[in-house]
C-alpha cells in the first residue's frame, strides 16, 4: 500500500459568469444547473457502439473523470455475448452480465478508482 505524503483538495468557490448552454447529441448541459459527466455518460448510453459520437462520448467521460493517462484497449469480439461488468448505482456498486461485442483490456497505464 502506497503512503500518501500529502493530499490535495480543490474546492469550487462561485460560479464563472456569463457560462451559456452547449448542445450535446440530442440535448443540452447548462453549466449552473447540469453535471457535465453525469449528462455526457446518459447522452452516450442513448447512442449505439457503432455511432462514432458513442466512443468520442466515452473517451471524453474518462478522460474528464480518470485522467487522459487511463489506458483501455477496445478489442472487437465480432459477436454479442454476455460477459461479467459492474454497474454502478450513486455510491455502490453490483456485479452484473451485460451483452457486448467487445472487451476492453485493461492497457499499462490503467488504474481504476
Amino acid at each position: 500500500m502506497p503512503k500518501i505524503i500529502r493530499a490535495i483538495r480543490f474546492v469550487p468557490v462561485g460560479s464563472q459568469a456569463e457560462m451559456k448552454p452547449v448542445e450535446l447529441g440530442s440535448g443540452s448541459i447548462d453549466p449552473y444547473r447540469d453535471d457535465f459527466f453525469r449528462k455526457v455518460i446518459e447522452e452516450r448510453k442513448k447512442r449505439d457502439e457503432a455511432d462514432p459520437l458513442h466512443y468520442f462520448l466515452k473517451i471524453l467521460a474518462n478522460a474528464g473523470c480518470y485522467g487522459i493517462y487511463a489506458e483501455v484497449n477496445r478489442q472487437r469480439t465480432g459477436r454479442t455475448t454476455l460477459r461479467p461488468s459492474t454497474s454502478f448505482r450513486g455510491t455502490s456498486a453490483e456485479r452484473c452480465e451485460t451483452k457486448r461485442m467487445s472487451n476492453q483490456a485493461h492497457g499499462t497505464s490503467h488504474l481504476p478508482p
